[in-house]
Order: structure tokens, then C-alpha cells, then sequence
């Protein structure tokens, strides 16, 4: 493997993790001001299905955006340096 295709798998990687603590943090906060509760464990029976249900499908939507956002942003920049260093 390349030492720039590697350099953009490291890249990919360490922006997808902060980009989820930050998207789990932000979920939270979302959750938190919305209901002036902390997030539902959705696994808990006594938690009620609709909050369950929101809670997972929410930060569910909000963290795979996050995924695609940070997939392609790294995908442009490989694509951009490959192209400067003729390999396109």
C-alpha cells in the first residue's frame, strides 16, 4: 500500500472517532435540551419504546451523517492528492 493511501486510511480513522465522540456528545446535548432528561438506555424495560425508539433512531441519523460527512470529505482529499501527484 501507498504511503499516501495509507496516510488517508489514518486520516479516515482518526477523524471518524472524533467526529463519534463528538457526534455522541452533541446527540446527548440535543436530548438533553429537547426533554431536560439524559439520554434513555434503550435497552432498559422500564424505559417507554417511544423513547427508546427515538433516542436510537436520532443518534443513530446523527452519527451516520457524521460517517458519510467524514468519508467523503477524506475521499475528496485522497482523490485531490492523487490527482497532484499524477496518480490519477
Amino acid at each position: 500500500m501507498s504511503k499516501p493511501k495509507m496516510q488517508f486510511r489514518v486520516l479516515g480513522a482518526v477523524l471518524g472517532a472524533a467526529a463519534a465522540f463528538a457526534g455522541q456528545r452533541v446527540a446527548t446535548a440535543g436530548w438533553h435540551t429537547v426533554t431536560g432528561e439524559e439520554p434513555p438506555d434503550p435497552s432498559d424495560p422500564t424505559v417507554s419504546p417511544v423513547k427508546a425508539y427515538a433516542w436510537s433512531i436520532g443518534s443513530t441519523l446523527l452519527l451516520g451523517t457524521l460517517a458519510l460527512l467524514v468519508q467523503r470529505f477524506v475521499a475528496t482529499r485522497s482523490s485531490a492528492a492523487a490527482d497532484e501527484l499524477g496518480a490519477g
